[in-house]
């Protein structure tokens, strides 16, 4: 944690002590950017915990934006994130503000999805989400960023999601 929207949305939802250690464990990571320093990450945490997103501007990237909304497991501790990436110049404020938009209402459909499985999902602080692969895979093709010109699941659009993700890490485990 701590490089990337997304990364940083998720701190934002972990008390300081967490925080802490995350950007103890990054520090070698967070100082291949010349434009980061763990003050700079600690700066987009905070203002990530007022406004519920994070959103950096040419930070990791010159001339790249971003913006990330973190999941929340039924306990509230962050389990995954969802980000866009854009040149800045398509990332201004009204478009902004459309994204985080769109993102907050993806973020609500996971949550939600997550939270009425009942017992199915155990969300577990350092463990990651815990679930059965058909949950998983069915939760994965309601996502709309994920459907094709049909309306439907497109298996490229989310391979291509993840090639992008580059460093992804998500424990999934199939439950027994």
């Amino acid at each position: 944690l701590g490089v990337g929207a997304g990364n940083l949305a998720m701190l934002a939802g972990l008390p300081d002590d967490d925080v802490a250690r995350a950007l103890d464990r990054t520090g070698p990571q967070v100082a291949r950017y010349p434009n980061l320093d763990i003050g700079r990450v600690r700066a987009v945490v905070d203002a990530a915990r007022r406004h519920g997103h994070s959103f950096v501007e040419a930070l990791f990237i010159p001339g790249m934006s971003a913006v990330g909304v973190a999941i929340s497991g039924r306990d509230g501790v962050p389990i995954a994130s969802l980000s866009v990436a854009a040149i800045t110049s398509r990332m201004r404020t009204q478009r902004r503000a459309n994204v985080i938009a769109w993102l907050k209402s993806e973020v609500r459909a996971v949550e939600n999805a997550l939270n009425s499985v009942g017992g199915a999902v155990e969300a577990r602080r350092g463990a990651g989400i815990v679930a059965g692969d058909r949950l998983v895979d069915s939760e994965i093709t309601q996502i709309a960023a994920f459907r094709g010109p049909d309306g439907k699941f497109s298996q490229d659009l989310f391979r291509q999601a993840i090639r992008q993700r580059h460093g992804l890490r998500v424990n999934l485990f199939a439950a027994d």
